[in-house]
């Protein structure tokens, strides 16, 4: 790789901050809801979690957000990581906000889809697998 080296016409350190950065940060937020519902199986709470009155979907989802959140300051940490060392990163800011919501969903999807997974056949650490697999 040399200086003319520019993967979608940007330079090559903002390309790998940029794209490090989010895919760890999807990558983790779907292994959080996995790894949430796993520690409830181990440590015994799960079922005193499912007698409360709150739903199931919520209590997942509720569990998984300080993970997701943990996740955005680190995605937010690379980033700014990357502007401290002179990365050029000129982001269409609506576009950007629009990618990173539509790609939560998804990462929300594919972690609830694990966690069910890990419910029915204790095999939801197969779907994060699975993806961590396509996506490198």
């Amino acid at each position: 790789m040399g200086p003319d080296f520019r993967p979608e016409g940007i330079e090559y350190f903002s390309f790998l901050l940029v794209g490090t950065g989010f895919y760890t940060f999807l990558l983790m937020g779907v292994h959080a809801f996995l790894q949430t519902v796993q520690e409830a199986q181990q440590t015994g709470t799960l079922e005193v979690l499912m007698t409360t009155s709150t739903s199931p979907p919520v209590l997942v989802f509720l569990s998984a957000m300080s993970a997701f959140a943990a996740n955005t300051v680190t995605l937010l940490f690379y980033l700014a990581a990357g502007l401290l060392f002179g990365a050029p990163l000129h982001p269409n800011l609506t576009a950007s906000l629009a990618v990173f919501l539509l790609s939560v969903m998804v990462a929300v999807s594919i972690g609830l889809l694990a966690a069910a997974l890990q419910l029915a056949v204790q095999k939801g650490s197969a779907v994060v697998w699975a993806w961590a697999r396509s996506g490198s």
